[in-house]
């Protein structure tokens, strides 16, 4: 009896881990591009419609630069925000609107946008004051946010600016800024790796679980 009570507490426990490394590697997965650098026929499909869409030449040969060096990995997108005193009417948000509330408009279309690419705010925070040191650059020393974006990959980044939705909520992002910097940034190492985080929640659970099965089993 206990041979089979034994065999039976040990299929349990192989389940219980199979079913955790399943779930990790799903979550992995989606969380992580996997596809590699585009193709040279993705790139020509990208800029092309980037081209038919873009409303700012300079803006387009930017990203094309970055389009064309595409190392399939994850980026930061680093954005410096000023938001703008007297923000324009717009028929969305009205003539009382704030700059926040043009911005919220935009975030509305953009967050689905981005959470359904595995792409998400890493941090985002006032500014405390102006700046303490601006070199070479004109009206530099008011900013009001400061945000840090993630992105999948260049792939999941395109997909989202080429969306006719994206164009026409982007008009709000603008509309709600006196000045901007977005660039784009390598995302390095990050102890807040989401990744790291759910194998750390998942071992946990799973060694509760183990341990719990592994008492039944005594009983």
């Amino acid at each position: 009896m206990s041979v089979i009570s034994g065999g039976f507490g040990f299929r349990r426990r192989m389940i219980l881990w199979v079913v955790i490394v399943a779930l990790y590697s799903l979550f992995f997965g989606w969380y992580t591009h996997l596809g590699g650098p585009l193709t040279q026929v993705e790139k020509e499909f990208y800029i092309e419609k980037l081209m038919v869409r873009s409303k700012n030449p300079g803006s387009l040969a930017a990203v094309r630069r970055f389009v064309e060096a595409d190392d399939g990995k994850a980026f930061i997108m680093v954005n410096i925000l000023d938001l703008a005193n007297k923000p324009p009417v717009l028929p969305a948000t009205g003539s009382d609107a704030q700059a926040s509330d043009l911005l919220a408009h935009y975030m509305e279309h953009m967050f689905p946008a981005l959470l359904r690419r595995a792409c998400h705010p890493i941090w985002l925070g006032d500014g405390l004051n102006t700046a303490l040191e601006v070199i070479g650059i004109e009206d530099a020393t008011r900013w009001d946010q400061a945000a840090l974006m993630r992105y999948r990959s260049r792939k999941d980044f395109l997909e989202i600016v080429v969306n006719p939705a994206f164009s026409e909520r982007h008009d709000y992002k603008l509309a709600g800024l006196d000045k901007t910097i977005a660039f784009p940034a390598d995302s390095g190492w990050l102890s807040s790796d989401p990744r790291l985080l759910v194998a750390l929640i998942l071992m946990v659970i799973a060694l509760i679980l183990d341990r719990l099965v592994s008492r039944t089993r005594s009983a």
